[in-house]
């Protein structure tokens, strides 16, 4: 009888350490599982963007959210959008920013979007009967950057440049005034520019714009600009010219990779 008590005794035991070690493996891989969770997403905010930066988010012009990542610390400057608006008749006309949690500044002011008469001349009157004759945003976090391709321009002949390369991206000569007089000072005093024109779809996809009734023609110019000390070779970008057409939207604007220039 002892050594049956004795027998029972020991498998109770084995049965509490089976038990004990279990356990122990559970909380082990548990805490294994969270800490590899934890280290995948070191690098992440809560949001999902990467450490030093935020989400913002938006409404794209299908009516979709959509979201986005910026800088915290130095978020890359979007300076001087200016939007025109060339209607063939008076027409009323709703203008959309897709990421307005982007904008640092807005002129005139922005009520979830601006809402104003537009005249062929391009002149803009809002329900107060005051007059514009462009829509004005700056804002913050571009996501553009430097390629391979554009072009190094001298800052003595960055007016020049300027001149001709707007003239094919399909300003018109109040416009590229408005551009140059803007950036000019920003450019001539660098020893060169890098320079590169975004692509619509780059621009778009920064800050996607919806507009209300929908133009025949929009033209959205993005300068990406970074000052150099010395020339470097790039690949000539190609520039495409756009024809005007009925119901015409133009906005111009640039960034700059090297903050310290805009200062």
């Amino acid at each position: 009888m002892a050594m049956n008590a004795n027998k029972k005794k020991l498998s109770d035991g084995a049965i509490v350490a089976i038990i004990a070690g279990a356990v122990l493996a559970v909380t082990v891989g548990a805490i294994l599982a969270v800490t590899l969770i934890k280290s995948a997403n070191d690098d992440r905010t809560a949001d999902g963007c990467p450490i030093g930066q935020r989400q913002v988010c938006g409404v794209l012009p299908g009516d979709e959210m959509a979201c986005s990542c910026i800088d915290n610390d130095k978020p890359t400057g979007i300076y001087k959008p200016m939007i025109y608006l060339y209607p063939e008749k008076k027409m009323e006309v709703f203008v959309k920013l897709g990421y307005p949690n982007k904008t640092t500044t807005v002129y005139p002011d922005y009520n979830d979007g601006w809402e104003v008469t537009a005249h062929p001349c391009g002149k803009l009157t809002d329900a107060n009967g005051r007059e514009y004759y462009g829509l004005y945003w700056e804002g913050e976090g571009a996501t553009y950057r430097e390629t391979d391709e554009g072009f190094v321009v001298k800052g003595e002949d960055s007016a020049s440049f300027l001149e001709e390369k707007l003239a094919i991206l399909g300003l018109n000569e109040r416009e590229a005034n408005e551009f140059i007089v803007y950036w000019l000072p920003k450019m001539n005093k660098n020893k060169y520019n890098y320079v590169r024109f975004a692509a619509e779809a780059e621009i778009n996809e920064d800050m996607p714009l919806k507009i209300t009734p929908k133009p025949d023609t929009t033209i959205r110019i993005m300068m990406v600009l970074k000052p150099l000390d010395a020339t470097k070779d790039v690949k000539e970008q190609e520039l495409t010219s756009v024809e005007r057409k009925g119901f015409t939207v133009v906005e111009w604007g640039g960034t700059v990779l090297d903050e310290k220039i805009v200062k």
